[in-house]
């Protein structure tokens, strides 16, 4: 068995790195000194992560996200600790908002919901209900 990354993957890999290094690191020091990202700044690494499609990379594509496997994503999210969490929810994004949008699509009941929360199905509950309701909205949409 081949346990050897691909191509693919290595340029992933090295694309979110770069991003990280190049875009978030820098902000790095303000966010810990003020305890907050400026909302400006916060929009602007969510467009950039969005153009290079680093957001939402383990939601499915129909559902606006990324699609990536499980693997890939285990792959993307080992980068994350490279930067603080404040730093990636903006960029990556706090994937579970992204399932609010079949919600908003196809209503709050009857097939929106069930499709929605067929997609929660693989993400955990909890984490998207506190992501959610607990602190208000991470995504700068």
């Amino acid at each position: 068995m081949d346990f050897a990354l691909n191509d693919e993957q290595k340029m992933m890999i090295a694309t979110v790195r770069r991003f990280i290094a190049e875009e978030q690191q820098p902000l790095e020091d303000e966010v810990e000194q003020q305890g907050f990202l400026a909302a400006d700044k916060a929009k602007a690494i969510h467009v950039k992560a969005r153009a290079l499609v680093l957001y939402a990379m383990n939601i499915s594509e129909q559902f606006g996200g990324g699609g990536l496997s499980e693997l890939d994503t285990m792959l993307m999210e080992e980068q994350f600790g490279h930067t603080t969490d404040i730093l990636i929810r903006r960029a990556f994004g706090n994937v579970y908002e992204v399932l609010l949008e079949p919600i908003a699509l196809l209503g709050s009941e009857g097939k929106g919901l069930q499709q929605a929360l067929g997609v929660l199905g693989r993400v955990r509950l909890a984490q998207w209900a506190r992501a959610r309701w607990a602190r208000p909205a991470m995504c700068c949409s």
